[in-house]
């Protein structure tokens, strides 16, 4: 740091004091200190120009790396907006976020880069950022007002969904945790709901869970409004969906939020997500032995089946309608109404249409599903060989997707 040159005895002892020999500090207090016009280069080493004033030589690392920041203002103030982004950051969401000129701009990074608090990889528009340590990243980010903070993360969470729309479709929990953070809640609601569908369909299912918990968390401190409701609603369905796969089909908290799922769709008047709710807490219902209950809830999901159906074309309706039907009836004992819906359930699936339902409603899908049940009504009824066929089929359209809870 001194480029071999030795530093008065005195301010050694200092720093070394101060430091307790941790690296980082080290660096960063020997660059304060040379950086404080305290000293004067004297051949191969540096004196002190006057009594080092106790104030000189910062206590703590954060102190320091502030010190450093404090004496490249402007510069500050775009480390100050990159530390917001976070440790790694792009020199063109920077340049959105801070509407610093492309040459001021480049001027305060370069000023960064000397001072070695930030690394650069690429050439502008298209570089690529880094802060030296994390605490560097953390000393800038703490240096704001929380009212600046604010800001600054709204017009983050902005730019990202209105001109980065590739990290916005691939990260929306980032655009979710600057939503959060600025404190525009129910903008924060809406992309924790993204964030835990994408991570449904990697098979995320915890994570998925902590996301909507997060936007369920967020909305419920929405003034009451219809809007705040339906939000609500969308993030209990969900949140319902990935616990069955994270948790189990029996744990209380999945039949809370489909129970919760349908009290708000009633409120509402919402079919579409009433479809799901009693749809989900049928489900739950069966695998918890509640036959009787579960399979009035199957029937309520198919007359809601047949009604969205055909109002929407969308068959995927009538598909899962079935697809609860045949399993409470297997479970209770009806075999051939079973297989009923089970046929009709291979009937209407159609893998490009209804693949997606693999990571909604029970977080499997229904055409691996129906054969599964089918196999196992085919061996019960002395078929084994069809029924082996079956189970066959089954698989083999779980593994077309590499999907886990269906395999």
């Amino acid at each position: 740091m001194a480029g071999g040159k030795k530093l008065p005895r005195d301010i050694a002892d200092r720093i070394l004091a101060n430091t307790e020999g941790v690296p980082l500090f080290v660096e960063e207090l020997t660059k304060t200190v040379l950086d404080s016009d305290l000293l004067v280069e004297a051949g191969d080493r540096y004196l002190a120009i006057g009594p080092l004033p106790a104030i000189a030589i910062p206590s703590t690392l954060q102190d320091s790396l502030m010190a450093r920041l404090d004496r490249l203002s402007p510069a500050k103030e775009t480390a100050q907006i990159a530390a917001c982004i976070g440790r790694v950051f792009r020199h063109r969401l920077l340049a959105a976020v801070s509407g610093a000129g492309r040459g001021r701009l480049d001027d305060a990074l370069s000023q960064l880069e000397q001072a070695e608090l930030l690394f650069r990889s690429g050439a502008a528009p298209e570089a690529t950022y880094t802060f030296k340590h994390a605490l560097v990243c953390d000393t800038a980010y703490q240096s704001l007002l929380r009212s600046r903070r604010q800001q600054i993360h709204a017009k983050i969470a902005s730019a990202l969904e209105a001109e980065f729309a590739d990290v916005a479709e691939t990260e929306p929990e980032t655009v979710a945790q600057h939503y959060t953070i600025a404190g525009l809640v129910a903008e924060a609601a809406s992309w924790w709901l993204k964030a835990g569908q994408r991570a449904m369909t990697k098979s995320a299912n915890r994570e998925a869970a902590a996301h909507f918990g997060k936007g369920l968390e967020l909305v419920v401190t929405l003034p009451a409004s219809e809007a705040r409701l339906r939000q609500e609603l969308s993030l209990w369905t969900a949140m319902g969906s990935a616990l069955i796969s994270a948790r189990g089909w029996g744990d209380p908290e999945v039949l809370h939020s489909f129970s919760k799922a349908r009290e708000l769709a009633e409120r509402l008047g919402d079919k579409t997500q009433l479809f799901a709710a009693v749809r989900g807490e049928s489900a739950c219902r069966t695998i918890s032995g509640h036959l009787r209950a579960a399979n009035a809830l199957a029937n309520q999901c198919l007359t809601l089946g047949m009604e969205l159906a055909h109002a929407s074309g969308d068959s995927g309706y009538m598909l899962e309608a079935h697809h609860q039907l045949w399993g409470v009836n297997f479970y209770l004992g009806n075999y051939k109404t079973s297989g009923v819906h089970a046929s009709q359930g291979m009937a209407i699936y159609d893998y490009e249409k209804h693949r997606h339902l693999a990571w909604g409603y029970t977080g499997h899908d229904p055409g691996v599903c129906c054969r599964s049940f089918s196999a196992q009504m085919l061996c019960i009824c002395g078929k084994p060989d069809k029924g082996v066929q079956q189970s066959r089929e089954a698989v083999a359209l779980a593994e077309r997707d590499s999907h886990p809870v269906s395999l």
